[in-house]
């Protein structure tokens, strides 16, 4: 009984076996297919949402409300007259952000300026409504989507990764040409620049010297 529950494993073995030669051998036929990179929004990509949630703080008593205002549209909140005309945010792969283009008069105040701008969530001192009596802001954006409207994302392209293998080459074994040593000693070598090769200078057949006169007497004073 166990020589027969042994000879089973051997046979799932011996298959799975030709299983994961065949698989490999395939891959290396078709290639190694690769990791396709995350599909995201381009940086400067924003979704219209169609309501802006705002916040007012009373600066008397540091009262907070909350109220939305739909795009397109104008709601007055006490003494303040809102006019939204957008409301975007960031799509969800990139980090998170809404800004609203809002148009705040005083109707009791006549003071203060109005205010007509953008106002971001990230950076609420980019847009400040310059009232002594209220501190609007800016919390998100809600509601169904509008336009400007993204699209969907685009679907990446998996990378397939060729197995064709390059040609191996050995740094150990590589032989460059022998450089002229300029010493062929064994002495220190000269760092000097090798001086370019001259003709040699031609043989001046010098003629010989005279032979002295000894026939008369030889004077004991040198020459002058």
């Amino acid at each position: 009984m166990n020589s027969v529950s042994y000879g089973k494993k051997l046979g799932v073995l011996g298959v799975v076996g030709l299983g994961l030669l065949f698989s490999t051998v395939c891959t290396s036929q078709a290639g190694v297919r690769g990791i396709a990179p995350p599909a995201v929004y381009a940086a400067n990509t924003w979704q219209g949402r169609s309501e802006v949630v705002l916040r007012v703080m009373n600066r008397l008593d540091s009262h907070v409300d909350y109220f939305t205002v739909p795009v397109g549209q104008t709601e007055t909140f006490r003494s303040l007259t809102i006019q939204a005309s957008a409301c975007l945010q960031r799509p969800p792969t990139l980090p998170a952000d809404s800004a609203a283009q809002l148009h705040i008069e005083e109707t009791q105040v006549k003071e203060t300026p109005p205010f007509d701008g953008w106002m971001l969530v990230s950076s609420p001192s980019l847009g400040v409504y310059a009232s002594a009596l209220y501190d609007v802001q800016i919390v998100g954006c809600q509601g169904h989507n509008v336009a400007p409207d993204p699209g969907p994302l685009p679907q990446p392209q998996v990378p397939v990764i060729s197995t064709a293998s390059s040609p191996h080459v050995d740094a150990d074994n590589v032989h460059d040409a022998p450089v002229a040593s300029q010493n062929s000693g064994n002495g220190p070598m000269s760092l000097l620049p090798e001086q370019p090769s001259q003709p040699p200078a031609p043989n001046k057949e010098m003629p010989p010297p005279s032979a002295p006169d000894t026939s008369g007497a030889i004077p004991l004073v040198p020459p002058s």
